[in-house]
């Protein structure tokens, strides 16, 4: 979904060459929002940023509907990211690198440069995907015994 958003938004061309004020600066907050709440360690908080500037990317493409789908979508995905989220020290991955991830995204996105923009969020997303799906593995082993 944000690939999408990030395609229709980049191709508006001359109707709107650089997004809304609104979107840039909901998209600029949110950055900032999640960055705060990953470097408090507030893993509910940072879970909820999240989300929000997951929806700030949505939000580019200034869709009503994709904005109405991604907000029935974040409820179910608070969980999953509450379990990313818990098992973060397990995969090594640090605090600097989760804000470094998301601030490309937002750079790219601010600077229009769709191609790159898609493989960043694919990235982010194939990561996550493939650790909540090794948490979930884990899990089913675990009750297994």
């Amino acid at each position: 979904m944000s690939i999408r958003c990030a395609e229709r938004w980049s191709c508006r061309g001359e109707e709107r060459p650089f997004a809304g004020e609104s979107e840039r600066s909901t998209l600029d907050s949110a950055y900032e929002r999640l960055s705060e709440a990953l470097l408090a360690g507030d893993s509910r908080t940072t879970v909820h940023c999240d989300l929000a500037f997951h929806g700030a990317v949505v939000g580019l493409a200034a869709s009503p509907r994709l904005d109405a789908f991604y907000e029935q979508v974040s409820s179910e995905m608070e969980m999953a990211l509450m379990m990313i989220r818990g098992g973060e020290e397990l995969r090594g991955l640090g605090t600097e690198q989760i804000i470094a991830e998301h601030r490309t995204i937002r750079d790219l996105l601010i600077a229009r440069d769709v191609a790159e923009a898609q493989r960043a969020i694919l990235s982010h997303i194939d990561l996550n995907e493939r650790f909540l799906l090794s948490l979930v593995g884990a899990g089913a082993a675990a009750g297994d015994d």
